[in-house]
């Protein structure tokens, strides 16, 4: 049991007090719709640079079902001032592209534990979006579980945070739209069994959570068949990369709990995606497998390539 106190604790102490066992939740997810296969969407932020209409032709070339745009970060392809002709707008080039707008990806919800102000602020740009994403048909709209202070886990911050996540939801529900936080290292969704927690205490039917199974893997934590169990019919989107261990010297990667990580193209890193994927399919996941790889100096080539990897990954379908 969770108890209340006002005090932290760190990631592995909040872990032992959750038995996996009790958080679990029903598996009924729906069914595949295309083909009866996973449908696979293509991250815009591997577009970096590129404007987003390069990003949904290629998309589209390639045979991607779906895109998730991302807001800001150094993508500039969605924000806050989009205008209702510019949505309509990525609508229509999406639709000519055979891919839909699957997910709109921001960074809203970081800061709510900071004041009420920043609180109310997040709220009203939560509206924004989701006034965006009815153009565009989006139901989806990714904000962030807040941000862990020093490392530490504290329960009533996690409150603060549920809190806000559940006022978001109950705006999204004017919407017709859900809600989702990424499972992300330094966040209150930063393992399974803290999604988990999260999910319970905001206690919307339409909160979800992004599985993510590299940021899983540089915590340490499950992300194949039992994750899966744990976060049951909550696993509302799925983002797909891979890690692999680095150097202590290697400028390029960083530092985790489970070790010095860098990015990798999938299937060549140490993330095994496969037993993930598989639960999926048990389970008849009707959202998105969405790439998320780092795209360089040639983003095309490695959309092609998490595409076709994923495809291997997924089988006969």
């Amino acid at each position: 049991m969770i108890s209340n106190e006002r005090r932290s604790m760190g990631r592995r102490e909040f872990l032992a007090r959750i038995p996996v066992a009790a958080a679990a939740s029903g598996l009924a997810m729906g069914a595949t719709d295309v083909g009866g296969r996973l449908k696979i969407a293509m991250f815009s932020g591997m577009f970096k640079g590129s404007p987003l209409e390069a990003a949904i032709e290629c998309a589209g070339k390639i045979g991607y079902d779906g895109i998730e745009i991302q807001v800001g970060m150094g993508a500039n392809h969605l924000d806050l001032n989009c205008s209702a002709e510019r949505a309509d707008e990525i609508k229509r080039m999406a639709g000519d592209h055979n891919v839909a707008v699957c997910l709109i990806y921001t960074t809203l919800g970081g800061n709510v534990l900071t004041d009420e102000r920043q609180r109310a602020k997040g709220l009203e740009d939560v509206e924004r979006f989701l006034d965006i994403g009815d153009r565009m048909s989006c139901k989806l709209l990714k904000v962030t579980a807040g941000r862990l202070k020093n490392s530490a886990y504290r329960d009533d911050e996690a409150r603060v945070v549920a809190a806000w996540l559940g006022a978001a939801c109950d705006r999204a529900t004017k919407h017709g739209s859900r809600i989702v936080a990424e499972i992300h290292f330094g966040q209150y969704c930063e393992t399974v069994a803290m999604a988990r927690k999260i999910i319970d205490l905001v206690d919307r039917p339409n909160f979800g959570v992004i599985h993510d199974a590299g940021n899983l893997h540089i915590t340490g934590d499950i992300y194949g068949e039992e994750s899966v169990k744990v976060l049951g019919d909550r696993i509302f989107h799925v983002h797909v990369k891979d890690m692999v261990k680095a150097a202590a010297d290697d400028a390029v990667a960083h530092d985790y709990p489970a070790g010095r990580f860098k990015r990798a193209p999938l299937n060549e890193g140490n993330v095994d995606h496969r037993p993930l994927f598989n639960a999926l399919k048990k389970v008849g996941f009707k959202g998105y497998l969405s790439c998320e790889a780092s795209g360089g100096d040639n983003p095309a080539a490695v959309a092609r390539h998490e595409f076709d990897e994923v495809r291997k990954l997924l089988g006969p379908a």
